[in-house]
């Protein structure tokens, strides 16, 4: 019969109900009480895919074409960033596009510290036409926990300094 160590095993067993107690409650606080989720929430709290087409070719932003961002990796077509996020203001971050040797600015504006933003953009440049356009989505959490979501729909002339903000007041 194989020697058991009922000491230690007591011992696992208390950190792993400690464990599923901790997670429990991160689960009801996410749950029932979303305004506190987000300020002990311990992710990046501005992050979000891009993705470039120029002039109908796909143009994928590599970790060097990125800037003030924490991380940044590819994944697919589409160039995934974030950013740590935590205080209140403003955060700029870009996108250099050397094939047309232009830096597409990004910002976004925390209206509150523990504000969570996420984003999904396409950036279509158009060289014939002079123009950048961006489409797609960016949601952020409000004071009571809830995700709001709004649509991105601008175009502006390539020769500017092109920017694009994921905020909403």
């Amino acid at each position: 019969m194989p020697f058991i160590n009922f000491k230690a095993s007591a011992n696992i067993r208390k950190i792993i109900f400690g464990i599923l107690g901790i997670l429990l409650l991160i689960a009801a606080l996410y749950i029932f009480c979303k305004p506190i989720y987000y300020r002990i929430y311990i992710g990046d709290r501005i992050k979000g895919n891009i993705s470039v087409t120029i002039d109908g070719e796909t143009f994928t932003p590599s970790s060097e074409d990125i800037s003030g961002c924490r991380k940044s990796n590819i994944k697919g077509d589409r160039t995934q960033i974030a950013v740590k996020g935590g205080d209140y203001g403003i955060y700029h971050f870009g996108v250099n596009i050397p094939p047309i040797d232009k830096t597409i600015n990004m910002g976004c504006y925390h209206y509150n510290w523990w504000t969570v933003t996420n984003f999904d953009i396409d950036i279509i440049i158009d060289t014939a036409g002079n123009t950048v356009t961006f489409e797609g989505d960016c949601s952020y959490v409000d004071d009571d926990g809830k995700t709001n979501k709004f649509q991105i729909n601008d175009k502006q002339m390539l020769w500017s300094d092109p920017e694009i903000w994921f905020s909403q007041a």
